[in-house]
């Protein structure tokens, strides 16, 4: 029975000396934390005396030494935790990262070199080991571990995944792109990883022409990976050659005799690119592959509007406007006049009006548009409000702001309602009711679509502006009928009545406004010499509150129409330097990232 006693007694004892030294463990760590780091190391010393496993206590305390220079100690601490421990090499890593704190370099890459070259044919061991180093953000030895693993298992595919995700960290782009194709030589379904880690870490100009010559290389060497041809349409794109990238998707997209898809969604990067020339040929390759294509039909509508774009833009003469018009005819015919031939009724519509001066033909028209079954609520608003600037073009005022009222009823707090009532307003500041105008602009400072918040806020300063400096408003009345003109597109007539204005009211406050203006009507004529002078101008004055968008735009005709991308580009810089908090200051830095040859 003493016995018995005796054994629980002594069971007890040792439960409550381990509990004792569990809560010396939480209380060093409690105090590593704070960082009282010398007196967590105290506790630690005493703890090393006892039975409890060392284990649980060996990291915090080396952390300690070394958190207070204590190089010796951890020194010694690493060395028994190695001779306790003699099958795990882990701990050599410690000992080198003592040294390695110590500053003794050298001693700590011999260690660190010895350990790596002897790394067992084991995952465990090598996952600890890349570990410890990427922890440390010793990135160089964690790559080395990889390597080494590699021919440990005669396997130069393994952690490809894992050094591709170092290489990022280190920028190490040569080795980079030379990885990323070494995995894509064996498995292409990593190409989506392969763009996606190029474009996280490539950014100068040389580095993608180092991707370039690595590609053809590769292609040279297994020419029939597509995924290499896949990674130079991207590399092409990336660097804005959209005529190479088209001609290598079209390449492989006839090697591997597929339907176009690639090419048909490369035209759409194009056109948003506004390079409509080239995204015309992607189209025009999906419409000679025949009606039975399924991208046929969207092939058909996106390069008309893009030819429609690029003939309005003022690149082509009247025999191409008219030759456009009966390509839309002849769809109409074709296909019929229903809601899957709306794109081709509005369009023939807006260039009947607009450019050939058939605005009659185009009324009628889109008002028997708006009889058609199916068509949808959003698309008969829409209908609503191109019919709307029609009917000012034909004079009729009440019929466009009927048709304005309308849409914005149906369309309450939504953005196409909202768009209504910003064109009812400028009918009323066209008709020189500008008080009505401005208080329904004001409402529209707070829409929830930032394009008509600006449109509108621009539009109740200017005549807030004007009306404080002449409450008759009368050249602001001769500046409205001159954007009612340039709605209808009259240019000629719109520049003549904004000339006017300097001429009869010579002390206006419109100047600004008037240089915007003739800018926009100069560029519609392509004459973009002209365009600079009005935004120079601008940017002249001491004091512009337009000075901002001057600068951007000047600068982005210099970029894309006037071939000067060295102006272009101290004018970004200009705009970044002077007008921080301009709207425009993100898409300026962007452009200006391109033109200095940075990656986006």
């Amino acid at each position: 029975m003493l016995k018995k006693i005796s054994f629980f007694i002594v069971l007890s004892l040792i439960t409550l000396l381990a509990s004792g030294q569990q809560n010396d463990i939480e209380l060093a760590e409690s105090l590593s934390k704070n960082g009282e780091y010398s007196q967590a190391i105290t506790i630690y010393k005493n703890l090393t005396n006892t039975t409890i496993d060392k284990t649980w206590y060996y990291a915090d305390y080396l952390n300690c030494l070394l958190k207070t220079k204590n190089y010796n100690e951890a020194e010694k601490l690493v060395n028994k935790t190695i001779k306790a421990n003699a099958n795990q090499n882990i701990y050599f890593l410690d000992l080198g990262y003592v040294y390695e704190q110590k500053g003794d370099n050298e001693k700590a890459n011999k260690i660190y070199d010895k350990t790596i070259n002897n790394l067992p044919a084991d995952d465990i061991a090598v996952t600890d080991f890349s570990s410890h180093f990427y922890n440390l953000q010793n990135y160089n030895y964690a790559l080395k571990t990889y390597l080494q693993a590699r021919k440990v298992f005669k396997n130069n595919g393994l952690y490809a995944l894992e050094i591709l995700n170092i290489l990022k960290i280190t920028k190490n782009n040569p080795a980079l792109i030379s990885e990323i194709l070494t995995l894509l030589s064996s498995n292409n379904e990593y190409l989506g990883f392969a763009k996606n880690s190029l474009s996280q870490t490539l950014e100068t100009t040389a580095d993608f022409t180092l991707l370039k010559l690595e590609l053809l290389k590769a292609i040279q060497k297994q020419p029939d990976n597509n995924s290499f041809a896949q990674l130079l349409a991207w590399h092409y794109l990336q660097q804005k050659n959209f005529t190479a990238a088209l001609t290598q998707t079209i390449a492989l997209d006839k090697r591997e005799k597929q339907n176009g898809a690639q090419v048909f969604e490369l035209g759409n990067i194009f056109t948003q690119n506004k390079d409509y020339e080239t995204a015309n040929l992607a189209y025009q390759y999906i419409l000679q592959k025949g009606e039975s294509n399924p991208y046929y039909i969207n092939a058909l509508i996106e390069n008309l509007s893009n030819k429609k774009q690029l003939l309005t833009e003022g690149k082509f003469l009247m025999p191409d406007l008219l030759l456009l018009e009966q390509d839309y005819t002849s769809i109409l015919t074709k296909y019929g006049k229903n809601y899957q031939t709306l794109f081709a009724i509005t369009q023939l519509a807006n260039l009947q009006a607009f450019y050939l001066n058939k605005p009659s033909q185009a009324q009628v028209l889109l008002e028997n548009a708006l009889k058609l079954t199916n068509i949808g609520q959003k698309n008969l608003g829409e209908l609503k409000l191109q019919l709307a600037n029609i009917y000012l073009v034909n004079n009729q005022v009440w019929d466009a702001a009927l048709l304005y009222s309308q849409v914005e009823k149906t369309f309450t707090n939504e953005p196409l309602g909202q768009e209504a009532k910003l064109r009812n307003a400028k009918l009323s500041f066209y008709n020189g009711d500008f008080k009505w105008a401005k208080s329904q602009l004001d409402v529209l400072k707070a829409s929830t679509s930032q394009f008509i918040a600006n449109d509108a806020l621009d539009l109740s300063l200017l005549i807030q502006n004007n009306l404080t400096a002449d409450s008759t408003g009368k050249a602001l009345k001769i500046y409205a009928s001159a954007s009612l003109l340039l709605l209808k597109n009259d240019l000629e007539g719109s520049l003549l009545t904004l000339d006017s204005i300097n001429l009869l009211y010579p002390k206006n406050e419109l100047e600004n406004d008037i240089s915007l203006t003739k800018a926009k009507i100069f560029i519609q004529q392509s004459k973009f010499a002209e365009a600079a002078l009005q935004y120079q101008s601008i940017i002249n004055q001491t004091e512009s509150m337009y000075a901002d968008d001057a600068l951007f735009l000047l600068a982005q005709l210099q970029e894309q129409k006037l071939n000067l991308p060295k102006q272009a580009l101290e004018n970004y810089q200009k705009l970044l330097n002077n007008y921080p908090g301009s709207p425009y200051i993100t898409e300026t830095r962007e452009r200006f990232r391109a033109l200095r040859g940075d990656a986006l």
